[in-house]
């Protein structure tokens, strides 16, 4: 179940932890098949982050190279800071330092990211919460929160929103925004635990009865009617070509073959088909039937989502630089259209005094005008306003 989430999670972009299915033997004991992957830290080919050193204690260079999670306290506890939000149903929120861990920071870098973090909790509860400016907008990558919640709800995961939940904070100069994930530990996904109505392919994991050990912040989000609009949008997205019904088949596939033989050592050494499992409900008498119904869950689970993901989509471009940028888009179509440099007005590559005499020819014009750079219709002061606000620039 971790394999097929996370090769949903590579088909549209996601780090998501390396792995190899290996055959386990400890001094000549075969011991099954185990899924063998690299943990999550900082590095080039995992989250790729600046190292956060212990001399980064100001400026831009104590913004970044966080990585955080909401866990359980118990065992590997790395230490962190209590939300002043509670969990939805009261107790209270820990933000656990996963790496660095707090015990390694600089008095000043934790403080640091505890207030960060607090401030866009404070903002995304606030009643701006929804404005771009004074809102959660400018603290978060909104795309990544809505792939988390799309992994979560697709694998209806039991321990969705309130355990192995990663989120990374980059340096300011590198985008600074709080970036959900990676994807961790779905082992109790896909219909494969009886608590929390998970087992049932219909509903939201978000709306079940473990709701009230999840943070605030996923259903506070969902309140933002642009939120919901994004998330839409990238459903439709992604279900129309990579997490298509038949791709999700080939995934499915190509690791059931890949495990097929393997699976037969593995469970003549621990023997469970035909036999409950905690905590299981399905109990499938064989391996062909594990799989069939790990497919028809997933297709059933897909189906339930298309139908009742909420928000309305607006697509088109998204990019403030093209040409064709439209404020209202929530997810960019791929229609943006390069502006070119309409400064340079004599085409020779950069905006410079020959620019500004051209304009000048054509003061007034209010017909085919070439100095025409603002596009209002008419050769102007603000024209000319704008190639000087471009001088020098080459293009």
């Amino acid at each position: 179940r971790n394999a097929v989430i996370y090769e949903m999670g590579t088909a549209i972009g996601q780090y998501t932890t390396r792995r190899r299915y290996c055959e386990l033997y400890i001094n000549g004991d075969y011991r099954g098949v185990y899924m063998f992957m690299e943990n999550i830290k900082r590095d080039d080919n995992r989250v790729d982050i600046a190292t956060l050193l212990p001399t980064d204690t100001a400026g831009n260079e104590v913004t970044g190279g966080y990585i955080m999670k909401v866990d359980r306290i118990e065992g590997d506890y790395e230490g962190g800071w209590n939300s002043p939000y509670p969990k939805l149903g009261g107790e209270t929120q820990q933000i656990q330092m996963h790496k660095p861990e707090a015990d390694d920071l600089h008095p000043l870098q934790l403080a640091y990211i505890e207030d960060h973090f607090t401030a866009f909790e404070h903002a995304l509860a606030g009643p701006n919460f929804a404005d771009p400016v004074l809102g959660y907008a400018p603290y978060i990558d909104a795309e990544s929160f809505v792939e988390m919640y799309f992994a979560n709800e697709i694998t209806k995961n039991v321990d969705a929103y309130r355990l192995s939940q990663y989120f990374y904070k980059e340096k300011d100069s590198d985008g600074g925004k709080i970036v959900m994930g990676p994807w961790w530990d779905f082992n109790l996904g896909f219909g494969n635990s009886d608590g929390c109505d998970s087992y049932n392919t219909n509903g939201f994991e978000s709306n079940t009865g473990c709701r009230v050990l999840h943070p605030f912040w996923f259903e506070r989000l969902r309140e933002d009617p642009n939120y919901r609009g994004l998330t839409r949008c990238m459903w439709d997205a992604y279900r129309a070509d990579v997490w298509s019904d038949e791709a999700i088949d080939a995934m499915i596939d190509s690791l059931a073959t890949v495990l097929a033989v393997p699976s037969v050592r593995d469970h003549a050494r621990w023997p469970r088909l035909g036999q409950y499992v905690w905590p299981n409900v399905f109990i499938g008498q064989t391996y062909d039937e594990e799989v069939q119904f790990l497919r028809d869950w997933i297709d059933d689970r897909m189906a339930w989502l298309d139908a009742n993901i909420e928000g309305d989509c607006v697509l088109g471009c998204t990019d403030p630089e093209a040409c064709n940028y439209d404020s209202d888009a929530l997810y960019d179509d791929g229609s943006c259209e390069d502006c070119g440099c309409p400064q340079d007005i004599d085409n020779d590559g950069v905006v410079t005094v020959s620019d500004i005499l051209a304009a000048l020819s054509e003061f007034g014009c209010t017909s085919g005008c070439t100095a025409d750079v603002d596009g209002d219709g008419q050769v102007t002061v603000s024209d000319f306003l704008d190639i000087l606000s471009v001088y020098g620039n080459f293009c």
